[in-house]
Parts: structure tokens; sequence; C-alpha cells
């Protein structure tokens, strides 16, 4: 009988009494003080579970087949074998080791590399902010036609921004804020379609504070309450309203038409116009009042940016003009940033020059885009003061981050066609800034987390032109083509 391990016979043979496998004594205690375990079954083996033999070493048997020369060479090529056999065993787990090594070297070169850019980030982000804070501010910021924005009217834009900035830092989320499951549960609570049948289609919304106004393709803006009752109607326009702007400070109201923007102020009897500006050659895009409510943001087609001095002493006069030369297609929407200190407006020339923005302490601007950007339609700044999301006229949503102007991400739709992409009409942040509504064909509501769709509504007939979120995200307020104004609630 032969050794499990040596294949020899064993000087004192032992049998494991849980196998019924014989070893030589030496060989098997040396290699269960190691493994602890059999080394042909795998069990748990220990020394008490070897038996000893009795074995007579008075004469030690030889194998018959070694007992010739055939029967040698024989053993010996069965040794040379097991050693081949062994030798390929290591040479596999050799290639094995170094496979691992290779990948682990590999990642730990792909870190230090990203931890070497991140510094290089840091160290930039750090260099240009002890630029600004050694910069003095100026007491008026100057256009490039040479007009500036009044040193009075900086100064609250300038001390607003510090406020509206540290309080942004501090908010927290709000305690009622709508969750993920309550999106998915709203429902259409009321339909009104307060405008003309001979030219239908609504294009435009905004609401605040319980008052919520739309425009339309008849011309006309319609005033509602907070149960979409229509208060009033105002006709001073004669051409398809293009977009409409409620104040979030005063009781006033900016409208364009065409090339004619006008801007209401609410009395006794309801609104009136109190400015009129003519001072684009082709359609007005986009109109909104910055944070403090004493500056009028105007762009359009014509790639003209205005801004006007709206304060009580400014009599709606125009202090900044810019004429972009290389924008070719105008400008197709603007916003002022939440701090009030950057105004941005998206172009429908696309590429790298998607985005232009403009910081007013010093009108220095820059650009946001990239070659595959299509013209922009729509663009929305989110409450936190780092983030930009663009819609474009391929059905593309794009979110940018500010702080490194580069592309965070972009979010495409799986029911769009490729072939004939559904524009974006519209995206808007909700004020906690973690829900995006995309007005598309219909009204889509994305987690901004996530980057995942939340909830799809399909009510309106055709296209989805403009929304506006409620408080805490407990309600939306979408128009469409199909006249009607519809209020989503939980």
């Amino acid at each position: 009988m032969f050794c499990a391990l040596s294949n020899q016979v064993p000087d004192v043979p032992v049998v494991s009494q849980k196998s019924g496998i014989l070893f030589d004594k030496r060989l098997i205690e040396a290699y269960i003080s190691e493994n602890h375990k059999c080394p042909v079954k795998g069990h748990e083996l220990e020394k008490e579970d070897l038996l000893a033999l009795e074995a007579v070493h008075s004469a030690r048997p030889r194998a018959a087949g070694q007992q010739s020369i055939p029967g040698l060479l024989q053993a010996q090529q069965a040794e040379w074998d097991a050693v081949m056999l062994e030798n390929f065993q290591l040479k596999k787990q050799l290639d094995l080791v170094r496979q691992e090594l290779s990948h682990a070297l590999y990642k730990h070169d792909g870190a230090c590399r990203v931890i070497a850019r991140v510094m290089k980030e840091r160290d930039a982000a750090h260099k240009a902010l002890s630029e600004l804070q050694g910069e003095v501010p100026a007491a008026t910021a100057k256009a490039a036609d040479g007009k500036a924005i009044p040193k009075e009217i900086f100064a609250k834009m300038t001390a607003a921004a510090k406020q509206l900035s540290m309080k942004r830092k501090k908010r927290a989320l709000p305690s009622d804020l709508a969750s993920k499951d309550d999106l998915k549960s709203m429902k259409e609570a009321r339909t009104l379609a307060p405008h003309s049948t001979t030219t239908p289609g609504v294009t435009s919304v905004d609401s605040f504070n319980g008052c919520t106004v739309t425009g339309g393709m008849d011309g006309a803006v319609v005033v509602l309450n907070n149960k979409n009752e229509v208060q009033q109607k105002l006709t001073g326009h004669t051409k398809s309203i293009k977009c409409v702007f409620l104040s979030r400070v005063s009781e006033r109201l900016v409208t364009a038409s065409e090339e004619v923007v006008r801007v209401w102020a609410k009395g006794p009897r309801g609104y009136a116009t109190v400015a009129e500006f003519h001072d684009h050659k082709k359609p007005v895009t986009s109109v909104c009042f910055n944070p403090t409510d004493d500056v009028l943001l105007t762009c359009g087609e014509d790639g003209l940016v205005n801004l006007y001095d709206m304060s009580s002493t400014g009599n709606g006069k125009k202090i900044v003009s810019l004429q972009e030369a290389d924008i070719k297609k105008g400008f197709t929407c603007g916003a002022f940033h939440p701090d009030g200190m950057l105004m941005a407006c998206a172009t429908a020339d696309g590429g790298v020059n998607s985005v232009r923005i403009w910081d007013l302490r010093s009108m220095k601007a820059f650009n946001l885009g990239d070659k595959d950007c299509k013209a922009v339609t729509t663009m929305s700044f989110s409450e936190n003061g780092y983030a930009l999301c663009t819609g474009s006229i391929d059905g593309v949503v794009t979110m940018w981050d500010l702080r490194r102007l580069e592309k965070l991400r972009s979010i495409t739709f799986e029911d769009s066609d490729p072939a004939r992409p559904t524009p974006v009409n519209k995206v808007a942040f909700d004020l906690s800034g973690a829900y995006l509504a995309i007005c598309t064909d219909s009204l889509k509501i994305y987690d901004v987390a996530t980057n995942s769709e939340v909830a799809t509504h399909r009510d309106h007939k055709t296209t989805v032109t403009d929304c506006v979120w409620g408080d805490s995200a407990r309600s939306i307020t979408s128009c469409s083509i199909d006249r009607q104004v519809k209020t989503y609630e939980l």
C-alpha cells in the first residue's frame, strides 16, 4: 500500500478515520499543521483523526512494476508527467497573478491621473477665487456700447446677490416638498380654454402668488385667479404673444408680441400698460425681471439683448444694449441667474455658442456649448445656483455645470422618433431644484438627482408650449396649442 501524498510505501503508515485514505505520518501531519484539511477529499482533518497502522519494518516490499528496467522507466515517466503538470499549474497561476497585478497597476495609474486633474482644477479655482476676491467691485457695470447700469441699481443688485447667495447655502428643502410618489399620482385638477377659438393656441404661461397669466396666439393676455377663473383680459397687443413674465417682487407683468414689449402694472381696476418698448427689429423671444425687480431683460431673434431701468426713478430707460456680432441666428430665450449678477441668453446657432452668459459686474461674456449642440429653444437656471438646463430643437435636454462651464449629462426620450425628434419647448426647475419639468408633445417630470423620468402627462391633444411650477412642486400648470390651460395637483 502506498501513501496518497508521496505514492511511496510509508515509513509510519496512518489512515484517516474520516476517508479511510492511507498516508505517511510525517507528510500528513506536516500538511495538516498548515491546512487543517484532507489533501485528497478536502474536508476538515486534524491529527486526532489519524489512526496509526502497525507495519513490519524488517523488509520493505518493492513494487513489482519497478523490479525491471521497463518498470523503472515507466515510474520515471509518471514522475516526469507529474512534474510537468505541476509546472503547468504553476505557470497558469503565475499568468493569473500577472493579470491581476497589471489590472491593479492600471487602476492605480488612472486614479493618479484623476487626482492630478482634480488637484489642477482645484488650484485653478483657488486662483480664480483669490483674483476675484482681490478685485474691488466697480460702482457700475459697463456694456459694450458704453452705457452702464446706474450705480444705485448696481449696488442694490450686489447687496441682493450676496443675501440671496447666503440664503441659498443655508436653505433646506421644504418640509412639504412633493415626493416622487406624489408626482406619480398627480392628477389633472382644472382645465380652462381662455383664449379665442378663431386663432387657437396658448403660447406661454406664468404663475406666482395665486395669480396665473397666459399669452395666446390671438394676441390676448389673460389673467386668472387661483381657481383658474378669468379676472382680466389684456388686449394691448395685436399679434401672437411670444412670452409673459410675472414679477416676483411687485405687481407687474411683462409681455412680448413680435417686436413689441409691454410692461403692465396692477391698479385698482386691474393691469394697465405703464411702459412700451419697440427697440427690437425682429420678434422678441424672452422677457424677465432680475431678482430686485429693477432691471428688465429682453432678447430677440435680431441678436439684440437690452436691459431697461425699471426702478422707481428709471422710467424704463434703456441702460444696456448688446449686439453680439458672432451670433448669426439670434437669441431664443433669456434669464437672470437666481443671484441676479449673471444673465444668460440661448442662441439658435447651437454649437459652442449655444448659450452666452454675461457677468454683470464686468459685462464679460463666456459661452456654454459644444460641437454636438443644436439650436437651443429653452433654458432654466436651478435655484442651487450652479446648474443650468437647456432644451434644444433636436429633442435633447442638457444639464450644464456653471462652475466648470461643462456638460454634466443629457436626457433623450425613449418615445421620441430619432428621424423626426420633437423639439423641447420648455424646461423648468421647481423652486427646490429637485425636479425638472419638460414640455414637448407631452408634459414630462424628471427627478434631477437620478436623471430619471417620474411622470408623463399626455392630456393635451397637441404640443405643450409652456409650464410653471406651484409651491413645493405640489402643482404644475401647462398650456398647449390645443387652447387648453391645465393645472395638475396632488
